[in-house]
């Protein structure tokens, strides 16, 4: 097979950077996940000297040694975030959002309304905007649909249905309202005995009897 060379030197270049950046800060994971995706989608490792590299996993293994699963969490990662997102974050939790939270705008609202916390108090967190979010989500739903939902002409049933309703409220206001007629005509002559005998208070007890007498 004829060998680009542009393509073998660019390659290199990768792997080189693979290896410096495996034994530096954890901010160089996301320069490994960037290398490893150019690598893997432009199936770079083909112009590997060593002829049993056939695969981007043959590679993983026998070229630069990083597990199979550590490597796509690590493209993954810098495919969905930035640099300064991975500085501040770290690959673990970013990769349990990733997981947790997949749609990328309500992640993104996540991100830039939290800060990161320890990883059982960042899992709960995550729980705790899951459930508010969608609330929110719900409520606003909800409220899309009565606006968007038009009020349907009453049918001749449900009219009936709801005169009735409020017959029967009105009956209940009613008898409400004579039993509380009683016992007030009862206090007007419990406080009319006891007044009877203070002077000044006669103009008062008449309004009380125009009022009731109104009733």
């Amino acid at each position: 097979m004829e060998i680009d060379l542009t393509k073998k030197i660019r390659y290199e270049q990768l792997v080189k950077q693979i290896y410096q950046n495996k034994s530096e800060t954890s901010r160089n994971i996301y320069e490994i996940g960037l290398a490893l995706k150019e690598i893997r989608d432009r199936k770079l490792y083909l112009v590997d000297d060593v002829p049993l590299i056939e695969n981007f996993e043959e590679f993983l293994e026998k070229k630069v040694s990083i597990a199979k699963t550590t490597a796509f969490k690590f493209i993954k990662v810098s495919e969905q975030f930035s640099l300064r997102e991975f500085e501040k974050w770290g690959v673990t939790k970013l990769d349990i959002l990733l997981t947790e939270i997949p749609d990328v705008d309500i992640r993104r609202e996540y991100i830039n309304e939290n800060v990161p916390l320890p990883e059982q108090k960042f899992k709960a967190s995550i729980t705790t905007f899951q459930i508010e979010h969608g609330l929110q989500i719900q409520s606003e739903i909800l409220s899309r649909n009565r606006i968007a939902k038009k009020p349907s002409l009453p049918t001749q049933e449900s009219k009936i249905l709801k005169m009735r309703q409020d017959g029967d409220w009105i009956l209940t206001q009613i008898s409400t309202l004579k039993k509380n007629k009683k016992l007030l005509k009862a206090q007007i002559n419990e406080w009319n005995k006891k007044v009877s005998e203070i002077k000044g208070l006669k103009p008062l007890k008449n309004e009380i009897k125009r009022c009731w007498d109104e009733l």
